[in-house]
């Protein structure tokens, strides 16, 4: 996969395992900012993206966003990976995070929790339109 250039106003997605109910989400995330090296991403949601005003068209970040909805990440490290521009490569990145998680761990009930969430996450891809 080639290295995917982050820009600061654009949306990406990010797919998760949910261990609590064993089912993957997706989701999505505007990056804000690029600065010091440090990429800033924020989950859009219903309370974090919306209506500013009464204007017509007059969308965009809400104020108050809480800390949870928010991440950082280094621009040249490697959890960036995981932001992607469509899902079907968000599954992809997800999917090689957790091998390459599993790779590193020796613990074997992290592996059978890994073999998990790479299982859901094929099921999901298989499910994804391209």
């Amino acid at each position: 996969m080639a290295a995917l250039k982050h820009v600061a106003g654009e949306f990406y997605f990010r797919a998760w395992f949910d261990d609590e109910t064993g089912k993957v989400e997706i989701d999505e995330y505007g990056l804000r900012s690029i600065i010091k090296g440090r990429a800033y991403f924020t989950v859009k949601a219903p309370f974090t993206w919306g209506k500013r005003s009464t204007k017509h068209g007059d969308f965009g970040w809400l104020p108050n966003i809480p800390a949870w909805a928010r991440s950082a990440e280094g621009v040249g490290g490697v959890y960036i990976k995981v932001y992607a521009k469509t899902k079907v490569q968000a599954l992809r990145a997800a999917i090689a995070e957790k091998r390459r998680y599993r790779k590193g761990c020796t613990l074997p009930d992290v592996f059978a929790e890994c073999d998990a969430a790479i299982t859901a996450f094929q099921a999901r891809l298989k499910r994804t339109p391209k």
